[in-house]
């Protein structure tokens, strides 16, 4: 940087500091946290590798595929033996739980004066619960005490973590063939006794309100 004082040129040095954890880039000031670039959890890489080969013969492949569908026709959720009991909705107390989705589009509806109405379609595939947190075991969830998130690096969790009102419900949706994924990703459904899933999200829940697995 220069700048021109009575005639003569007057360099001038700007220090530039690297602070972390966040730094901008780009001019739309992107935001890049420090625990981006780190390996991320096991239970992220959900896709198996296709360059495994495992020297399967045909005679063993086929067995294994009936072993698969086997596996995916059988009750062993305990939503089918156990049923649970209905509980009355509780204003500003209850918290229940979402669906996962997938959105179709806009359709347009017309009422009866003529009135156009843009209605969006959501299409809601098979969802299951895989298991809930409640919210006295919620500071030990695995998840929350990784260093990717940043409210804890600060030390500042959310209220519904100190307050202890919700616990944590975990839901997956769209069914697929557990070959497609990694032994580490299957495990997570398996004492739920439901396929594996494509997608999974987690919701707070109130105790009252929990789903059991299946």
């Amino acid at each position: 940087m220069f700048e021109v004082f009575g005639g003569a040129f007057i360099r001038m040095t700007v220090k530039l500091t690297y602070r972390e954890p966040v730094r901008f880039m780009g001019s739309l000031n992107k935001v890049l946290y420090p625990w981006m670039n780190r390996k991320k959890p096991f239970w992220v890489t959900q896709e198996a590798s296709p360059y495994v080969d495992e020297d399967i013969t045909s005679e063993n492949k086929t067995f294994l595929e009936q072993q698969r569908i086997d596996s995916l026709t059988s009750s062993t959720s305990p939503v089918i033996t156990e049923q649970p009991a209905q509980v009355p909705w509780k204003p500003y107390v209850t918290q229940r739980c979402g669906l996962i989705a997938i959105k179709l589009g806009l359709y347009p509806l017309w009422t009866k004066t003529g009135k156009k109405i843009d209605c969006t379609i959501f299409q809601i595939p098979d969802n299951h619960a895989i298991r809930y947190t409640p919210p006295s075991e919620i500071d030990k969830y695995i998840s929350l005490l990784h260093p990717r998130h940043y409210w804890l690096n600060n030390k500042r969790p959310p209220s519904w973590i100190t307050q202890k009102r919700w616990g944590i419900q975990l839901v997956g949706a769209v069914s697929a063939d557990p070959i497609e994924f990694t032994s580490e990703w299957c495990d997570l459904f398996k004492k739920a006794g439901i396929p594996p899933k494509r997608k999974i999200s987690r919701f707070l829940v109130s105790p009252d309100a929990a789903l059991k697995p299946g």
